[in-house]
Order: C-alpha cells, then structure tokens, then sequence
C-alpha cells in the first residue's frame, strides 16, 4: 500500500470512528445527544422535581458505557441497556477561603450523591444555607477517618447572622442545610462551631436550627456521627410544619457555645411549626451521646427517642465521656420511647 492509499484508509476510518460515536451518543437520531433529555424525562416522570439541575446529568451505567446505558427507539420509548445505579461523586475540597455551603451546593446541583472529603488539620466557614434535594446524598467526611472524636482535626465555623424579611419583620434564618424528602445528610468527624449568637425574632418559615428537616420531606435523614458541636443555636431540627424524618447521632458530643449570652439552652433535636403547622417530628437514633451544660432533647410526643449505648449529660468541654447509662427521669415522658438498655 502506498503513502497516498494508507492516507485515505487513515482519514476513512477516522471518519467511520466520529460517525459511529456521534450515531451512539444520538439516541433520539436527530443530530443531538439525547441522553441528558432521556434521562431528564424518565426522572421527572417518575415524580423528581423539574427544575433540579442534576437530573440531567447524574444518571449512570454499572458496566459498558454510560451513553449506551439508555436511548430512546424509533417509537420513542427508553431502551435500557444496562443495569443502572446512581453513582456518587467523590472529590477531595481544598479551598478553605470559598464558603463551603456554596462549594456543597454547586456539587449538589450537578450530582444527586455526593461524598466530600475534608482534608486533615483544616479550617472551613459555613455560612450559607444547602438545599440537599429530594433522593440526594450529600456526605461529608473529615480525614482522616477516626473512630475517636478527640483526634478530629477539622473544624467548620458558622458565624454570620442570616434574615429573611416576611411582612416587613426581620427574621433570624439560622439553617445551614434543608434536608428534603428522602434525602440524606451524613456528617462525620468534624468539629461544628456555631457561634451565631442572635436573638433576633425565629423565621415563621420554622427551620430554627443548623440542620433541618425540610417541610413536605417525609423520610428525610440527618446523621452526625463521630463529631463534636458547640452552638448558641438548635443543632437538628424537624422544621417547616408537616414532614417527618430521621435524626442519627453515634459518639457525638453537643455543648453550648461559650460565646452564647442570648438564651440559657440549647437543643440537640427541636421541632418548629412553621406557619403555625404543627404536623412535624419523627424519630432520633442515640448511640454515645454527650451534651453539656444547657442543652438538652425537646420532650415532646412528636419525637421518638431510641437510645442504646451511652447517654452522658455531663459539664461542656473537650473531654470525651463515655460513661455508664445516665438518663434522667423525664426522658420517657410526654410519649417519648426508650429501647434498649434503660434506666
């Protein structure tokens, strides 16, 4: 074969290669890639929410290629290929000066499972409010990964008074994170430093505390585990008035704030009537829990308290308490559930 034929036969097959990969990426055959939009219609027509970004892109293959994973036939009807799953992203954060709330919510926007990865000995601010959508997963790790909270090494500060203006009135709007039906918040070995320290009138919205249960969101699901937070406000809340979800702590210690000069008590879990709904609540998973001086679970017939392990109410501070089953004699009043090793 000489020079000019092996041009040709290179420049035919590199054509043949383009046309064959630009015919399977166009599953809708009219000069588009039509898997984002397959994707995006099968999702909204199974109930998700149209204007979430992510469904367009997030949607992936467990073997072959995710392009061939799905395409839509001559007739219009989505062909599956492969079995299909949501993978989650992973990626490793290193830029401590960007709020973090706006980094999380950038990924949440485009992923619908995220684990994020905080690198060792770093500092973050969170002052922003994320919107963890319906079936998302947003899980953020601190490295590396101990099973002790006295070796935690990374701290996330929330300082900034944030308001909402309803009907002319300020509202305080403490919430860092909404977690929407059937969706998943997982926070582990952090340091949470909340030192908002407002008393300013509670949005009428109801998300009075850092994170929340979203209203509506039914199944929704918070869990800090292996972490410590000090705060002048609630740590986890039912909010919004009518949703009902799931809150899980495991070896996680809650203190008031040293810098708290507004209220003589915090919560670890709260509900809150939003627009004076008061259909909220759910149930609270305790494994090794430690709160300081002033904080306390809400007693209310809306929250059902499962506990086991070590329930410690013990003076703030750094130490870790692992102590013998302490609780006090209320914690199984006004409808709350004790199971397992109660005294």
């Amino acid at each position: 074969m000489n020079t000019i034929q092996k041009i040709v036969t290179f420049f035919t097959t590199l054509c043949f290669l383009c046309v064959s990969i630009i015919w399977a990426n166009d599953v809708n055959q009219d000069n588009k890639t039509g898997l984002p939009e397959a994707i995006h219609a099968l999702k909204v027509s199974s109930g998700m929410s149209d204007d979430i970004q992510c469904n367009h892109y997030s949607l992936d293959a467990v073997d072959g290629d995710p392009e061939n994973a799905v395409y839509v036939n001559a007739n219009g009807k989505a062909i599956f290929n492969n079995k299909i799953e949501i993978k989650i992203h992973i990626v490793t954060l290193t830029d401590t000066e960007t709020d973090l709330g706006i980094q999380l919510q950038n990924l949440i926007n485009r992923y619908q499972k995220v684990r994020v990865y905080l690198p060792e000995n770093t500092t973050w601010n969170w002052d922003t409010n994320v919107n963890i959508y319906e079936d998302h997963l947003l899980g953020i790790w601190a490295l590396p990964q101990y099973v002790d909270v006295n070796k935690i090494s990374v701290t996330i500060n929330m300082k900034k008074r944030n308001y909402q203006e309803i009907s002319g009135i300020k509202n305080r709007t403490p919430t860092r994170a909404l977690v929407h039906k059937n969706a998943h918040l997982y926070i582990r070995n952090v340091h949470i430093v909340e030192t908002i320290n407002d008393d300013t009138t509670m949005s009428r919205v109801g998300y009075g505390s850092l994170f929340n249960i979203f209203d509506y969101a039914d199944n929704g699901r918070i869990e800090i585990i292996w972490s410590k937070a000090w705060t002048t406000e609630n740590l986890c809340g039912f909010g919004g008035g009518r949703g009902f979800g799931r809150i899980v702590f495991g070896h996680t210690s809650h203190y008031m704030h040293d810098s708290c000069t507004v209220r003589d008590h915090v919560y670890t879990v709260f509900t809150d009537n939003g627009w004076s709904f008061d259909g909220q609540g759910g149930v609270v998973s305790n494994s090794h829990v430690t709160q300081g001086i002033g904080v306390t679970f809400q007693r209310s017939p809306k929250i059902k308290y499962l506990y086991g392990g070590s329930i410690s109410e013990q003076p703030g501070g750094n130490a870790y308490i692992d102590s013998t089953l302490h609780i006090k004699g209320n914690i199984i009043s006004n409808g709350d559930i004790c199971i397992g090793k109660c005294l």
